[in-house]
């Protein structure tokens, strides 16, 4: 982490003089901050992904791919089903919270935070209990078993989508370092600190032992977060009376929802249909590439995380001539590293996989596929 950092300073001192013409200036200072604060969330975003891999490797070699294509399967539905018992509400707190905080209107607040959480929680609890009844014979979701599909749709579909729309209440305060923490470092230890004590004991693992492990985690996550949030906002929300303009609470979750439901179709429709179509076995296979394929994207996505603030900056002062160098400098720095890596994994892929288990290495042609398209 600390060499991580000492290279991200270097590459704000690199990039930002492309930005200005002149000495310092408050708007340079600016600028400084916006890198400042996000390469905090860099550093986390980087380490969280070297953490999840590691996570995920450890967990295909103690369940095989045919357990992991079945948790991969179940996460991918609650994903898609979380974002619909939501009903926007999750994207929709980024707008309201720091409105309604600004404008100290703590009774729609109050209002907003309490219909979201519980519309959110009664909902998913109702969807998942009525689709794991649907589901007696395993004919809605034949790309894992019974007991697993059951035991996801009725407690990891509520937790997940709690989760989720906690995440996005603490973004709606721009207080995200916390959430980041959580969901990047200390969260993925849990899990698979959980998962190595269990291996330990019986010297094998199963979706049935690790889903379990991985909705009780999530559970303290949003504990975590609702009681802290509650601490902080009691003396505000305590003493006002709630308001509920639903109306116009749904005028901009909807839309907000119909968004958020593509990308998130986009996301996980492959491991759905490969799941559905071809068993459990191909979905662990199909997610571990795509895992592995992802490395390509590393590069753009630290420099959306860093670019797009200052972006943003940069436009609204109408200095779109050094917006324009400062893109052009960027993409140079993305897109070589991002070659590279595309190289190695296209060259290397088969053993890469193949560090998984032996299993896994049919899906060499997925990941030189897939490589070539997060390269373009």
């Amino acid at each position: 982490i600390v060499v991580f950092k000492l290279m991200l300073d270097r590459l704000i001192n690199l990039l930002l003089p492309l930005t200005q013409k002149t000495k310092t200036s408050p708007d340079e200072t600016l600028l400084v901050n916006f890198w400042r604060r996000s390469g905090q969330i860099l550093v986390l975003h980087g380490f969280g992904l070297l953490m999840g891999y590691f996570v995920h490797f450890c967990l295909v070699k103690w369940m095989g791919s045919k357990d992991y294509g079945m948790l991969s399967y179940a996460s991918s539905v609650t994903a898609l089903l979380g974002v619909v018992v939501a009903v926007g509400f999750p994207v929709a707190a980024v707008k309201f919270v720091p409105e309604l905080q600004v404008k100290k209107n703590y009774s729609e607040l109050k209002g907003f935070l309490r219909f979201g959480g519980w519309s959110i929680l009664l909902f998913s609890l109702i969807v998942g209990i009525l689709l794991a009844l649907m589901n007696f014979k395993n004919v809605l979701f034949p790309g894992a078993s019974r007991e697993v599909m059951s035991m996801a749709l009725i407690f990891g579909l509520p937790v997940s989508t709690l989760v989720g729309w906690q995440y996005e209440v603490y973004r709606g305060q721009h207080k995200i370092l916390v959430p980041a923490w959580l969901q990047h470092l200390i969260l993925p230890m849990l899990l698979l600190l959980f998962c190595w004590y269990l291996f330990r004991l019986q010297n094998y693992l199963s979706v049935l032992d690790v889903l379990p492990i991985m909705i009780t985690v999530s559970f303290l996550g949003w504990f975590f977060l609702a009681v802290r949030q509650a601490k902080k906002w009691n003396l505000q929300l305590k003493v006002c009376k709630a308001t509920y303009p639903v109306r116009n609470w749904f005028k901009v979750s909807f839309p907000l929802l119909l968004t958020v439901f593509f990308l998130v179709i986009i996301a996980h429709v492959d491991i759905l249909l490969v799941g559905s179509l071809l068993g459990p076995e191909s979905a662990g296979v199909s997610s571990l590439s795509a895992k592995v394929s992802g490395l390509v994207c590393v590069f753009l996505t630290a420099a959306n995380v860093l670019a797009a603030p200052l972006y943003v900056h940069l436009y609204t002062q109408d200095k779109h001539i050094e917006m324009q160098r400062f893109a052009s400098r960027l993409a140079h720095f993305v897109f070589w590293p991002s070659l590279l890596v595309a190289i190695v994994i296209i060259l290397s892929g088969g053993n890469i996989l193949e560090w998984f288990g032996s299993e896994f290495s049919g899906g060499y042609l997925v990941v030189f596929f897939l490589a070539i398209g997060q390269l373009i």
